[in-house]
C-alpha cells in the first residue's frame, strides 16, 4: 500500500498531493466529516459542487504553464476569492 500510495502522490503536485494525503487519512480514520456537513451538502449541493469545481480550476490554473495572455493571475484571484466567500458563507451557515 505504501508504494502504491507515493506512486500515487508523485503524479500529483504538492498541492494536488496535500489534498489526496487529507483524503486518505479521512478514508483511514473513518469519516472526518461531521453529520453537520453532509445535512449542509444535502441542503446546498450546488454549493459544494462550486466549491470542489472552484479548487479543482485553482489547482489547473497553479500547475498550468501558460499565463492565458495576462489573465492568470487575475483568474487565480478571483477563484481564491470566490472560494473564501462560500467557505465563509457555508461555516456561517445558521445550522
Amino acid at each position: 500500500m505504501q508504494t502504491s500510495r507515493r506512486t500515487l502522490l508523485s503524479g500529483l503536485g504538492s498541492a494536488g498531493a496535500l489534498a489526496a494525503v487529507g483524503a486518505m487519512s479521512g478514508l483511514m480514520s473513518g469519516s472526518s466529516v461531521s453529520a453537520q456537513s453532509r445535512r449542509e451538502e444535502r441542503q446546498y449541493p450546488k454549493i459544494h459542487s462550486a466549491l470542489d469545481a472552484l479548487r479543482a480550476a485553482r489547482e489547473e490554473l497553479s500547475s498550468a504553464g501558460d499565463d492565458f495572455h495576462g489573465h492568470k493571475a487575475e483568474a487565480m484571484k478571483a477563484v481564491d476569492a470566490a472560494i473564501q466567500q462560500l467557505e465563509a458563507l457555508v461555516a456561517n451557515h445558521p445550522h
